[in-house]
């Protein structure tokens, strides 16, 4: 059991860091969604 987490980073690495730059874009998108540019675009 002590080689399982290993493994599981190992496999699992590449995922964790597409995981990581999704994560900023979404982040970054509530931050423009609730907090708009300076200049707003009303439609």
């Amino acid at each position: 059991m002590t080689s399982l987490p290993s493994s599981y980073f190992g496999l699992f690495y590449p995922y964790n860091i597409f995981i990581a730059i999704v994560l900023v874009i979404l982040f970054r998108i509530l931050i423009w969604l609730y907090f708009p540019p300076k200049e707003p675009t009303q439609s």
